[in-house]
């Protein structure tokens, strides 16, 4: 079945490769120069119906693809102030120059709209005027509304479905992986156009020799947001209980600096932390390993605003400064500080084997201490031949969290959780003609300390005994990780653009962990059972080939065989064993089949083969208490995972109508040699692995599209999405054969009915089922069901009035009510440069969130706390 769907998919591909290509330059018949932005379309011969258009870029080229069987065309060049140039072609790949006069149009009165959206070569425009309206208040609600532009709810952009490698602001990359600080703090009205710069290669100099498929984004600034300081503060309070809402936002660009500050105080319910998200890798990095946590449940089911009890305050400042001979030198800073609450009540019921069941009954209260810090400087130059990049980065991370459990006793953690960190990363490029060479180098340590104190002694029979009741248990775990990266590339270009890296890697990783007793403040081990002495060495060594050609006019082949050896060494010094040191060899080709099916139409077919084995996670042998009732270890058997994924990407974009779509569907074929299992002794949870081949499948496909309809003054999208996945499981001592499906369809509408009233609607609605096939347990699909409707009316210029409305349904409930309603309400005025806002939020001042769900492996009842009604009052002004 797998070798037919393959098969299908590469004769589909196959079947589209039968297109005209029709290329040649534009040049000004006067001066003899390439003329750009001039629209070239392609007609039914001699009609006005239009079969496809495109605009010359900054060299005056062009290029139409045509997929249509008539046998001649016609093909006419227009511009602002040029005259109209129009030809009769035969439907042939060719190439066709025009040279083209100006032409005066005399006219008495024009107004001149500016499109939404226009092209030109790789670029879109999207003119932000277009999009804005009286309700915007940031970037990221405009972006939003564009088609073919997705803003996640933790604020990482997406473009076609895939999310951008750049984000810039006139070109500078000045806040790196944390846009989201620009996205939620630039006013719309202080920018001209977005950009989406396709198939964008961030190094220069690497254009030709590593071409890209993802996208960036730049902003174009107003002339009167240039070289000009820029500051608002927002002052905001209200009850109950006491609200703060506090903001302070400065910011100036120039064609030589960029400055962007950001000051926020909230606790209201507003994750104003998620402004410095990381939202995408700009290195190798040294992951954080959290081996020890405080017991939480899974948050509810509804918006985040309605459970978050936070009191956040982030300030972030972020500096770039031009240099001679295209370098530039940036700085950022970033602080989070955040005290999250939680609280909540659970019961639930595991089904054991036989007719038993393990019954847990927790009260939890958990309040985190957020603490956190990071800063990096980079040095960067980036031509057409030549790049270079140099940047340090500290981190470091001081959290504690505090819990409080009552399951009949009272049961009190606590969790110290600090990080530091230190990275440097350099790389350096240059090109010519025909040549690419590469140097690039990563070095990075982290020092990961965690201690959870449980009290009072819950297991007896594991530590010493007790001499007192304020005894208490005390888990420690440190990690200390290096890891380096280095590598060299040669490149050659021709009709074989050819690539060859060689690289060297190293992980060096020390895992220290004891369980104590403490007892009138004297700390005894719990045995070499509970403790853990590991380390662990991986050194790599890699040989990366990649090819590139183009197969015709309109399509591009991309193989990569990268053949790289692993060798790892491994030392449990509390066992005391000699080095257990393992060898692998692997091969993990990619494939790459890319095809501009039509000027709107592209395709792109991906295979790719991986390798991995199991880490120092899975390695340590020694028990390690991770929470209150949790006391994990690993039997010692390393597993060896080999991972089969084939995807199929379809884009559909026509900024013309201004239509964006996506489809794409993933099958991932996972082979592994271990089966875990999770064993309940009373309410504290063991690990089990057990040797037992065993393969996971799973599908998933998406679809999404987005329209803008200019006439009536509205936009809606529209997004679907499947999910299957296969596996073996081990439940009650059984292994049983899993399966999940899920579907989910959404949407959203926008739409400003008339000057005084604008509509946004938004729904998704879930349905899955899981299955285990040798469970007896009937199992009904849980269907899920969220939507939001806000309403504004501007009865003057100066006044917005605003009603939302929220609807939250969960069939899997099954005591309570399954659905929730929420409402909220906002005035805003504006006076001059002062804006006065007044929020109540949850009219209805629903309280708990409560819910129960029935799955193969027991019963699950949640209630949960949420805020109540709020009132909060803002004033924004600008400074300068």
């Amino acid at each position: 079945m797998k070798f037919r769907c393959v098969l299908y998919c590469l004769f589909l591909v196959s079947s589209l490769s039968s297109q005209t290509l029709i290329r040649g330059t534009i040049t000004d018949k006067k001066a003899g120069q390439a003329v750009d932005a001039a629209t070239v379309s392609l007609y039914a011969l001699r009609s006005n119906r239009i079969l496809a258009y495109t605009q010359s870029d900054e060299k005056g080229e062009y290029q139409i693809v045509y997929n249509g069987k008539q046998d001649s065309l016609t093909l006419a060049v227009a511009g602002f102030n040029l005259k109209k140039v129009v030809k009769d072609i035969a439907n042939e790949s060719q190439t066709i120059n025009f040279v083209v006069g100006d032409e005066v149009i005399s006219i008495k009165e024009v107004i001149v709209v500016a499109p939404k959206i226009n092209e030109s070569g790789d670029t879109l425009n999207y003119n932000v005027e277009r999009f804005t309206d009286e309700t915007d208040r940031t970037l990221k609600d405009v972006l939003r509304k564009m088609p073919g532009i997705q803003v996640l709810d933790n604020g990482m952009i997406l473009y076609q479905n895939n999310p951008i490698n750049r984000f810039y602001i006139e070109d500078m990359d000045l806040l790196k992986d944390r846009y989201g600080i620009a996205t939620n703090n630039l006013n719309p009205n202080d920018i001209a156009t977005v950009q989406v710069l396709q198939k964008h290669q961030p190094v220069k100099a690497l254009k030709d020799y590593e071409p890209s498929s993802d996208a960036a984004i730049n902003l174009k600034l107003k002339k009167s947001a240039k070289g000009v300081v820029l500051a608002t503060a927002q002052l905001g309070a209200g009850a109950s209980p006491l609200l703060l809402s506090n903001e302070l936002v400065g910011m100036y660009f120039s064609k030589k600096i960029q400055d962007l500050a950001v000051y926020k105080g909230d606790n209201s319910g507003r994750d104003v932390t998620g402004e410095l998200n990381s939202l995408y890798s700009l290195e190798p990095e040294v992951r954080n390993l959290d081996i020890l946590h405080v017991l939480k449940p899974a948050l509810p089911a509804v918006s985040q605003q309605r459970y978050l009890f936070n009191d956040a305050h982030i300030g972030t400042v972020n500096h770039l400064q031009a240099l001679k001979n295209h370098y530039t030198l940036s700085t950022n800073v970033h602080y989070v500080y955040d005290e999250p609450k939680r609280e909540n009540s659970t019961e639930t019921d595991y089904y054991l084997p036989g007719d038993s069941c393990l019954k847990i009954r927790e009260c939890n209260f958990s309040r985190l201490y957020q603490n956190r810090m990071d800063a990096n400087v980079e040095l960067n130059a980036n031509t057409d031949d030549f790049y270079l990049k140099d940047r340090i980065k500290a981190e470091g991370r001081w959290d504690k969290e505090n819990g409080r459990i009552f399951t009949g006793d009272s049961i009190r953690e606590h969790l110290d959780n600090p990080i530091y960190g230190l990275s440097n990363q350099f790389e350096w490029v240059k090109t010519d003609e025909q040549h690419m060479f590469k140097v690039t180098s990563f070095a990075g340590y982290k020092d990961m300390s965690q201690t959870l104190e449980v009290s009072p002694v819950l297991y007896d029979g594991i530590l010493p005994p007790a001499t007192s009741e304020m005894a208490w248990m005390k888990q420690k775990a440190r990690m200390k990780d290096f890891t380096a990266a280095n590598s060299f590339t040669y490149g050659r270009k021709g009709a074989v653009v050819q690539n060859y890296s060689l690289d060297f890697n190293v992980r060096i990783q020390h895992l220290k962990s004891d369980l104590l007793l403490v007892d009138n403040a004297v700390e005894t081990a719990g045995g070499d059972s509970l403790s853990n002495d590991l380390k662990r060495e991986s050194y790599e060594w890699k040989l990366h080939l990649a090819h590139s050609f183009t197969l015709g006019s309109n399509m591009n082949f991309h193989l990569f065989c990268p053949v790289r050896y692993l060798l790892v060494r491994e030392r449990d010094n509390i066992v005391g064993e000699k080095t257990h040191t393992s060898h692998y060899l692997f091969v993990e080709p990619f494939l790459v089949l890319e095809q501009r099916v039509s000027a709107y139409l592209s395709s792109s077919l991906n295979y790719s083969f991986s390798q991995e084995v199991s880490g120092i996670e899975e390695a340590y042998t020694g028990s390690v208490m991770t929470s209150y009732r949790e006391l994990l270890r690993n039997d010692g058997i390393r597993d060896r995972q080999k991972q089969h994924t084939l995807w199929w990407i379809l884009d559909y974009k026509s900024p013309f109508s201004s239509m964006f779509g996506s489809f794409t569907t993933y099958y991932t074929h996972t082979h592994s040699r271990l089966l875990s299992e999770y064993l309940y002794e009373g309410i504290l949870m063991r690990k089990s692995t057990l040797q037992h081949p065993n393969n996971i499948q799973s599908l998933f496909s998406d679809l999404v599209i987005g329209k803008d309809l200019d006439a009536i003054k509205s936009s809606f999208s529209l997004k679907a999405d499947y999910r299957y996945n296969r596996s073996l499981q081990i439940l009650q001592g059984m292994i049983s054969g899993y399966r999940s499906h899920a579907v989910s369809l959404g949407g959203s509408f926008h739409a400003k009915l008339n000057r005084k009233i604008i509509f946004d609607y938004k729904i998704r609605g879930t349905w899955n089922k899981s299955l285990f096939q040798e469970s007896e347990l009937p199992v009904a699909p849980v269907c899920l069901l969220s939507q939001r409707l806000s309403f504004n009316w501007l009865p003057v210029k100066e006044l917005i009035a605003g009603l939302s409305c929220e609807h939250f349904y969960n069939d899997a409930i099954r005591s309570g009510s399954r659905n929730m309603w929420f409402a909220d309400l906002n005035l805003s005025y504006t006076l001059k440069a002062v804006e006065f806002r007044l929020d109540y939020t949850n009219l209805f001042n629903t309280r708990r969130y409560v819910s129960t769900v029935f799955n193969e492996t027991g019963r699950y009842y949640t209630e949960y706390d949420l805020r109540p009604g709020e009132i909060l009052f803002r004033v924004r002004f600008k400074l300068l």
